[in-house]
């Protein structure tokens, strides 16, 4: 029931995956050059009940209890809806809800897709007197998208509520439902590059 999905819960900070790659070239010219590529998945999401039905007093949502479309006592309305959100949906979310069939979804345990980083230093060193120098140091973040601004993004599953309160039948004392179709929506989001300058003097 409802109660028991505590036990399988996700935090908020999880980062389930993380790959990280450094890459470091010899120096060239008097320029050195090192970069890092990051790929992981840092966010999760929930199934929702657009409403408070269980009486928490939070006026918010609830976590989804996931209907089963091959389940003969599944309602018919939330069948249909079930059976047209899962071809239309995000891969994401659709193997979210699949894991789930029959039961409540746990808290946090749809996972975001995966985001990925390439950030690049460039560093030049000028001798001046003795041991005097300059340094010289060029930082960019998000390479991808200083080379091609539809680059660099991340994509992104919204609209996480599964289900919308549709009235309350008195005869079986119990919500009516219908399904969102537009739940688990994947977009795509910018982020944008960034320059950082440095100048150093040493003696």
């Amino acid at each position: 029931g409802y109660s028991t999905y505590g036990k399988n819960w996700y935090s908020d900070g999880d980062q389930r995956n993380k790959l990280v790659a450094l890459f470091l070239c010899p120096t060239f010219y008097g320029f050195s050059v090192s970069s890092s590529f990051q790929a992981y998945q840092n966010a999760r999401y929930s199934a929702y009940v657009n409403k408070d039905i269980i009486g928490e007093s939070n006026d918010g949502t609830d976590l989804a209890y996931i209907y089963d479309p091959n389940n003969s006592a599944t309602p018919a309305n939330i069948k249909t809806g079930m059976q047209t959100l899962l071809q239309k949906t995000s891969p994401e979310f659709r193997k979210f809800l699949e894991a789930n069939f029959g039961k409540f979804a746990p808290y946090n345990g749809g996972i975001m897709p995966w985001r990925t980083q390439w950030n690049m230093s460039i560093a030049k060193e000028i001798k001046l007197h003795k041991t005097q120098k300059l340094s010289f140091r060029a930082d960019i973040f998000n390479v991808l998208n200083l080379l091609n601004y539809q680059w660099g993004g991340y994509s992104q599953i919204i609209n996480t509520n599964l289900y919308n309160v549709t009235g309350f039948d008195q005869t079986t004392n119990s919500y009516t439902y219908n399904v969102n179709a537009n739940a688990g929506t994947k977009v795509k989001n910018a982020s944008y590059y960034s320059v950082q300058l440095g100048v150093r003097y040493s003696f």
